[in-house]
């Protein structure tokens, strides 16, 4: 190409340029805004990654407190059950120190502690119950 081809070539792309100009502007903004966003959403995929890890991990934390507090739960019921087996058991004995209205006392007592293992078993060592 000569001076004068390579002259005509760019005037011929100047006003094709001019003519379509807008074209040119959503282009280059589209451009970039593809060149941000992709450096954006690999820090978003990154913090998503991370988000769902602390989920599963609380997600694990809680379903373990749950059955902890299942398993004690349990065994306040279990507890509570054979503290009245043994109040019965009083009941039977006729040599037994305990009053019917005592009794009745412990039982209702044994009835509001029954969800709470502390509760319960200080209960049953003020009833002389050490271990059941």
């Amino acid at each position: 190409m000569t001076k004068l081809g390579i002259k005509v070539y760019l005037d011929k792309c100047i006003v094709w340029c001019t003519q379509h100009w807008r074209w040119l502007v959503l282009l280059t903004a589209s451009l970039m805004a593809y060149a941000l966003g992709r450096k954006n959403s690999q820090a978003l995929k990154v913090q998503a990654e991370l988000a769902r890890d602390q989920y599963k991990k609380e997600s694990e934390m809680l379903e373990k407190e749950h059955a902890k507090k299942q398993d004690g739960l349990k065994k306040a019921s279990r507890k509570y059950n054979k503290a009245l087996e043994a109040l019965d058991k009083k009941y039977d004995d006729d040599t037994s120190k305990l009053r019917r209205d005592k009794d009745k006392h412990y039982k209702s007592l044994l009835k509001k502690a029954k969800n709470d293992p502390e509760q319960l078993d200080s209960l049953l060592k003020d009833m002389g119950i050490n271990e059941v």
